[in-house]
């Protein structure tokens, strides 16, 4: 859970090569809401973390941008696509899944629920199982702060990791400043410190508590 530009999407598919490489053999997914942030973010993040294009990493066997798949030399696999539609999440038995900005995801509860059925191991008992998420926060009441964060609903196998934009050293500093000059109340607590808070989504600072109000009906009387 981490603010915008803080490194959370890099952060991630660091701990997805990390799996791939020191687990000869296991089955790996990452999902980005939509496949357009799929060539967007996450391919062009693989290779900034590799240092160059993913081919041509010596590490890597195959990359089959059809099938958008990865082939490592010692035999671990990673797919990757997208959750415009949460039940395309179904499939094989898989080892481990990453899913970027998923707050962004329609139906995420759905995703989600598909997502824990799908961690059954490619191989029963050999390979560890996991899931893990990169984004910044959305709203409390939220699957993710429902499953991640509230302390009366959240699963207790988690565990979260948070920073905002001024713990990554590689932002220019204009950039922060600009970002902290714009955002204010509960955008800052999404988009520069990564926390929960009850504004909209972007730049419109909705919150639900304020702006919704129940609409009644009156006879008017002249």
């Amino acid at each position: 859970m981490r603010g915008t530009g803080s490194g959370k999407t890099i952060a991630a598919i660091f701990e997805d090569v990390s799996w791939l490489l020191e687990n000869a053999g296991i089955v790996g997914y990452a999902f980005e809401p939509t496949y357009i942030m799929v060539r967007r973010i996450l391919i062009p993040a693989l290779e900034k973390l590799l240092g160059m294009p993913i081919q041509a990493n010596p590490a890597i066997k195959n990359f089959n941008r059809a099938d958008n798949r990865i082939d490592f030399k010692n035999n671990s696999t990673f797919w990757f696509g997208s959750l415009e539609d949460a039940e395309k999440a179904e499939g094989p038995n898989i080892d481990f899944i990453h899913v970027d900005e998923a707050r962004l995801i329609r139906h995420f509860d759905v995703a989600w629920r598909v997502i824990q059925r799908r961690l059954r191991g490619s191989v029963p008992n050999k390979y560890p199982l996991g899931a893990w998420i990169s984004t910044t926060p959305d709203a409390p009441g939220s699957v993710l702060h429902s499953f991640f964060e509230n302390p009366k609903t959240r699963n207790p196998n988690t565990k979260v990791y948070r920073w905002g934009i001024d713990d990554n050293p590689y932002l220019p500093e204009e950039f922060i400043e600009q970002i902290k000059r714009s955002h204010h109340g509960g955008l800052a607590e999404r988009f520069v410190y990564g926390r929960f808070a009850a504004v909209g989504a972007g730049t419109i600072p909705f919150d639900a508590s304020v702006h919704v109000t129940a609409v009644i009906n009156k006879k008017i009387m002249v």
